[in-house]
């Protein structure tokens, strides 16, 4: 009867120790798989924004692509880009630069001036360059918060002779 007894303590001993092991096991595979999971949502957040950085801004760039409408200067110290619209015979310039960690943008009346934080954030990244290569193409450089780098090119068809976007 004893080694019935002592049979049946080890088997439910070797039956208890494998389902721990089994548990150290799935609570390892869940933490790779947090682990994994948090560092493709940073990436992809990140790409996210500077993505949506560049395509916004190429595309307020390319609809409003008009004679003479886009181009770079200073704001308040900081470099910007300047989109010249007219609105019920008045100038607004809508200027898209960087500060405090967004792209911001501000439509103001030609001539008067706001300070930096005046602007509507866009997207939050690390910073922002514009720089026009050529009187028709400007460069944009799109820093992210984890350090990548994006940029891209817009063609200004409209200072190339092109057409403009029939506005």
């Amino acid at each position: 009867m004893k080694n019935n007894s002592n049979s049946h303590t080890i088997q439910t001993a070797m039956a208890l120790i494998m389902f721990c092991l089994f548990l150290v096991s799935i609570l390892l595979v869940l933490t790779s798989g947090v682990k994994s999971y948090s560092s493709i949502a940073s990436k992809l957040s990140s790409r996210y924004e500077s993505r949506t950085c560049i395509n916004y801004i190429s595309s307020k760039v390319k609809y409003n692509d008009t004679q003479n409408s886009v181009d770079i200067k200073d704001f308040n110290g900081k470099n910007a880009l300047y989109i010249k619209n007219q609105i019920d015979d008045k100038e607004f310039n809508t200027i898209i630069y960087y500060y405090d960690g967004y792209v911001k943008e501000l439509t103001v009346e030609e001539g008067k001036e706001l300070g930096l934080n005046s602007g509507q954030n866009i997207v939050p990244i690390k910073n922002i360059e514009f720089k026009k290569v050529k009187n028709n193409l400007i460069h944009i450089y799109c820093t992210d918060n984890k350090g990548d780098k994006k940029d891209a090119y817009i063609s200004l068809k409209s200072e190339d002779g092109g057409t403009s976007n029939g506005k």
